[in-house]
């Protein structure tokens, strides 16, 4: 999910353990948060326990650890002034919800919501969800993205306008089988370079420069 906490901007999370049932030998699930600047850096990583049918809505200005009574504990993280995006996963768990082992597949729904607090506008989107391999211990990149087709009204005409761009590579998180950065952007290079075609209403297409996309594009 994409986070924008600079100067003017706010985002909310809300993820949920909604795939369980009460006769599941896992009737809760240990997810781990990491968050990653636009630019690669490593900004953040928490814990959060989701018991059977739990959510949780997350401010990333007032991020904390939670156990599995929904108590906050540790210190608080703060993501004010920085955006990216933040990756969610789904391990499977001790009794008392603190240690990840195996990844769990169609654990988790979400959303995110953020919010332009200068122009008053706000939109909010489904989490973007990978599922895990057959062996539960990597979550494999499933679409293989050759174009990505968006849509606009007439960017005069608006407020507020934005497109957010993220490339992530498998095997690339915090902990063995996450989601991560790709590593040439790790490394200061660029994950993706995409020719770019915009075609307006009557059908007449403006070819802009090719665009270059690190970690994350917010443009």
């Amino acid at each position: 999910m994409p986070f924008d906490l600079t100067t003017g901007h706010l985002t909310f999370f809300q993820v949920a353990n909604r795939t369980g049932k009460p006769s599941d030998s896992l009737p809760k699930v240990l997810t781990h948060w990491t968050a990653w600047s636009e630019s690669c850096d490593h900004l953040a990583d928490t814990t959060i326990c989701l018991t059977l049918h739990d959510s949780i809505v997350v401010d990333p200005t007032n991020i904390h650890s939670v156990n599995e009574h929904n108590d906050e504990v540790g210190p608080k993280i703060d993501l004010t002034g920085h955006r990216g995006y933040m990756v969610v996963t789904a391990f499977a768990t001790d009794p008392s919800c603190t240690i990840p082992s195996c990844l769990v597949d169609c654990a988790l729904t979400g959303v995110f919501t953020m919010t332009n607090t200068g122009s008053g506008s706000s939109f909010g989107s489904a989490a973007f969800g990978f599922h895990s391999d057959g062996s539960q211990t990597k979550v494999p990149s499933l679409i293989q993205a050759t174009d990505v087709d968006l849509l606009t009204f007439d960017p005069t005409t608006l407020d507020d306008s934005e497109v957010i761009l993220i490339p992530v590579e498998e095997g690339a998180g915090r902990f063995p089988g996450e989601l991560g950065p790709p590593a040439k952007a790790v490394s200061g290079g660029t994950a993706v370079t995409a020719s770019v075609a915009f075609f307006d209403n009557l059908e007449a297409m403006i070819s802009p420069p090719d665009v270059n996309i690190p970690c994350a594009l917010f443009t």
